[in-house]
């Protein structure tokens, strides 16, 4: 069953998911709102959001946690509670959204499989190079700032082998987990709460997003073709 979040006081407003930081989460759902009059998590009472079909508020049915500081945009600890049933986070396919970007399955943390996206499978659309007059592919605009993290991943990870160097962790995980959004209803917070990445498997999975075998191979034979162009005959 899905996650549901209470919000101490909270009353519907336009903005309030992005208030909270938790706007994607209703990204191709939406979401229902429920006032609770009374004996909320923290006692009082507040607003009920379900991201899927509404449930009725049971007191004491649901493990509530506080969420958690967000650093990012520098929202507070406990402005929100996330409810679990049977004090358990939602399983992948619980959480699987109506659109998803092909990928591979791949066992996390939680011992669960999880369809990672491949990032080299955005959605495209057709346009024309107006000096060429060639037709060129581009990333759907719903896509675009998603596109630009993987195009950084990759740079990432070609400077690492070409240079033997260390990756920035925090920002690697902080991608890992905005990617495992794109096919799931899952944040950063929800990510590192359920504990899906390891220090075993998050490089594999980087590469995996963005096929950086294939982009090697791809280099590879690049490489040899030019060197061999350059043998005399």
């Amino acid at each position: 069953m899905l996650y549901q979040v209470y919000v101490p006081k909270g009353e519907q407003s336009p903005n309030l998911l992005d208030n909270l930081g938790i706007a994607d989460l209703a990204r191709d759902s939406g979401v229902f709102y429920t006032t609770v009059m009374e004996n909320g998590p923290d006692g009082g009472g507040g607003l009920l959001l379900d991201f899927g079909p509404p449930v009725q508020y049971h007191v004491g049915e649901r493990t509530w946690i506080p969420c958690a500081f967000d650093k990012d945009r520098n929202l507070s600890k406990g402005r929100f509670y996330w409810g679990l049933a049977g004090g358990r986070w939602p399983l992948p396919s619980e959480l699987e959204r109506k659109n998803t970007v092909r990928g591979s399955l791949r066992t996390l943390g939680d011992g669960q499989e999880w369809l990672v996206p491949n990032m080299v499978a955005l959605p495209h659309r057709l346009t024309i190079d107006d000096d060429t007059g060639d037709p060129i592919r581009e990333v759907s605009p719903d896509w675009r700032a998603l596109y630009e993290k993987v195009v950084w991943a990759c740079e990432q990870c070609r400077l690492s082998v070409e240079n033997d160097s260390e990756l920035d962790e925090a920002k690697c995980w902080h991608y890992l987990a905005d990617i495992l959004a794109v096919n799931y209803r899952v944040n950063r917070e929800i990510v590192f709460k359920m504990r899906l990445l390891t220090d075993d498997n998050w490089m594999h999975l980087m590469c995996r997003t963005i096929d950086f075998a294939k982009i090697r191979q791809i280099q590879d034979d690049l490489q040899k073709k030019r060197l061999a162009s350059k043998q005399p005959g």
